[in-house]
């Protein structure tokens, strides 16, 4: 008796095992491809049809590629198995719960991962129409990517930024908005508490049911009743904003630590989730965490050997007219400054008068007279201790005229020497004044008023 329960028991087995072999047998499998715009079609008999998508060889340049299964019919119910094999997706539609749950997930496109196996089985008792296509470059995908790294570098700035922090606010009044639509649903509902309770717990599948097809039907609703969707967003977004406003942003630090971390950690998710190549991702999140943190200083020295060796600057010559020009320009500036600076409470008029040689022309300069006399811009213009020797370019002295127009020569070249030594001198006086401040200006002057 206990061997032939033992022989009933494994042919019961056998004959399942045939049976389910026998079902996979019978299931075709249909090859998903996107060359020529193939247009697939499902009967409508309520048997399980399988699809299957082969990956395509990895490259780093298909990072951001992506296929998915586009519906031109979509049928009004349908349940849809998704698995990495056929044998997977036969295991799952015997395995599955004859629950309506899987009808309400009803997607208009299906996703497929291009660098990993993956096959569909849809059952459905009405007849439907997809084709499949393959994005080498995904600009949803890339734009992703790239939105994420700017908020993840950017994020400091944005939480500063009060425009982030009222807009912020008010999107998070209407989302917050629906927790008053619970509570009113509390008092609608007998029993109060505990019947909103239930529902959560038990009930979930009736609120899953209800956002599905709101969102289905999110057009209809809002062509509809667009007027009272505006008002309801208007309201709540304004609300919210004077809640804002009347709190004001932050201000303590470890507040702002604290939006900072949160807002890089979502853009690092969507850096993350951005692409179905984890790798790739994971090492942009990475290095996006190492550039962040990189020492400033490094930073500094790496972002001017990258400009100096890729972005050489062009340096422009200036002409001999730009080069008296800023001569003069910055000799009359710095004049004035050292006006100023006798002018003022800072300057200690006893003692600059006690180091001058000649106090009344000093104070002739500062009350607005040229620091040069006449008989000194005379004399001047008149030597010749600092011709250069250009003498030796003429040896017709008989001409008077050629004689006179070389000495002109000469003259205006050594005046242009003198003015560009001058202006020279006056530039590296301005910038050390700037560089290093009172210290360097005080001794600026206090040569100059030496010299006076």
């Amino acid at each position: 008796m206990r061997h032939l329960l033992s022989y009933m028991l494994l042919l019961l087995a056998v004959t399942i095992l045939l049976d389910q072999s026998d079902a996979q047998k019978s299931v075709p499998v249909t090859e998903l491809t996107s060359k020529g715009g193939t247009n697939y079609s499902g009967s409508g008999e309520g048997k399980l049809e399988i699809f299957c998508y082969r990956a395509r060889p990895y490259s780093p340049f298909g990072v951001f590629s992506s296929s998915r299964l586009e519906y031109r019919i979509l049928p009004p119910s349908y349940a849809l198995y998704e698995g990495e094999s056929e044998q997977e997706v036969h295991y799952l539609h015997g395995n599955a719960s004859q629950s309506w749950l899987p009808v309400l997930f009803q997607r208009k496109h299906v996703s497929f991962p291009p660098f990993t196996n993956k096959c569909i089985g849809i059952v459905s008792s009405y007849a439907y129409s997809f084709v499949f296509r393959e994005y080498n470059i995904d600009y949803f995908r890339l734009l992703q990517c790239v939105a994420s790294l700017a908020l993840f570098f950017y994020a400091r700035n944005l939480v500063h930024s009060p425009a982030i922090f009222y807009s912020g606010g008010a999107l998070l009044g209407v989302l917050a908005s629906i927790l008053l639509l619970i509570f009113l649903l509390k008092r609608l509902f007998p029993g109060g508490r505990m019947t909103v309770a239930a529902m959560f717990v038990t009930g979930w599948s009736f609120w899953i049911y209800l956002l599905l097809q709101l969102w289905n039907s999110k057009f209809e609703i809002f062509c509809h009743y667009k007027h009272y969707f505006l008002a309801y967003i208007g309201l709540s977004a304004g609300i919210a904003f004077l809640i804002c406003y009347r709190i004001g942003p932050p201000k303590d630090e470890r507040t702002i630590d604290t939006m900072q971390i949160l807002m890089q950690f979502v853009a690092l998710n969507g850096v993350y989730f951005s692409s179905d190549a984890p790798e790739v991702t994971l090492a942009f999140c990475i290095i996006a965490l190492l550039a962040y943190n990189f020492p400033a200083r490094m930073k500094a020295r790496f972002t001017t050997w990258l400009q100096r060796r890729f972005f050489k600057p062009t340096i422009r010559m200036l002409t001999e007219e730009e080069y008296i020009r800023q001569g003069d320009e910055t000799t009359a500036r710095e004049l004035e400054r050292l006006r100023d600076f006798a002018r003022s409470p800072d300057c200690d008029a006893w003692k600059v008068m006690s180091r001058l040689r000649n106090p009344s022309r000093f104070g002739s300069f500062v009350l607005g007279e040229s620091h040069l006399q006449d008989s000194e811009i005379l004399e001047y213009e008149t030597t010749g201790a600092h011709f250069d020797d250009d003498s030796a370019l003429t040896h017709d002295t008989t001409d008077d005229d050629d004689g006179e127009h070389d000495v002109d020569i000469a003259l205006r070249r050594n005046l242009l020497a003198e003015g560009a030594r001058s202006a020279s001198r006056y530039l590296t006086s301005a910038s050390s004044v700037l560089a290093n401040g009172n210290h360097t200006g005080n001794h600026l002057r206090n040569t100059i008023l030496h010299r006076t």
